[in-house]
Formats: C-alpha cells, structure tokens, sequence
C-alpha cells in the first residue's frame, strides 16, 4: 500500500460496519486493510476481505487502548495507507493519532453529519 499511482487505503472502522459497506462503489477499487471488531456481522461480511480483528470494548478501557495503539502502529508501518478512513468508535482513536503523526490522511465520516444550509 502507499505505492505506485493508485491510492491506495486503509479502513478504520469500529461498530459502523454498515455505513462503510455502503461505499463499497468507491472503497472497491483500491487496496484496503480494515481493523473492526471480531464480531459475527463482521467475519461474515467481510469474509473475502483482509481484516485484523481490534481489541475491545474500548470504552473506557486503558489495557485495550494500549492494545489497539500497538494495532495501529504495527499496521500503518506494515501497510503505510494513503488515507486511514473511519466511521466512529474508538478503535480508530489510535489510528488517526498515530496516521497524523506519520503524514497519513485521515477521513472521520460522521453519521450525523447534515449539508448545512449557508446564510
């Protein structure tokens, strides 16, 4: 990942499955890694993918930030992404702290997030 001329990326996500699935029309054409939760919703949906299963819960929980902050350096250097792409949870807490401090884009979708009108 992070060579040659097409993007490449690498997913963050955290309970928000669904909305990443959703994009497929664009996350489908570049190289991808995702980090989610080894849930039974995310071994099945992701089954052709290639997927590393992050340390939970992370509520609250300093022994599995520590985990997933080593997660998150060990992939972003094995993989060094273009861009680092989340839809929320705290899984991806570590991954764009350590993704800013490597240079590496990181893209947070909101769900809530609304076009707001301009005044």
């Amino acid at each position: 990942m992070g060579t040659g001329n097409a993007r490449s990326a690498c997913r963050i996500i955290g309970g928000h499955l669904a909305q990443l699935l959703c994009l497929r029309p664009w996350w489908g054409e570049h190289e991808r890694h995702w980090v989610t939760f080894e849930t039974e919703d995310a071994v099945t949906k992701l089954a052709d993918e290639e997927v590393t299963w992050a340390h939970h819960p992370t509520t609250r929980n300093l022994p599995n930030l520590a985990r997933n902050t080593g997660l998150a350096r060990k992939l972003l250097k094995a993989y060094r992404p273009d861009v680092v792409v989340s839809t929320g949870a705290g899984v991806a807490v570590p991954f764009f702290w350590l993704a800013k401090a490597h240079g590496i884009t990181s893209v947070y979708l909101d769900e809530n997030m609304q076009k707001r009108k301009r005044f």
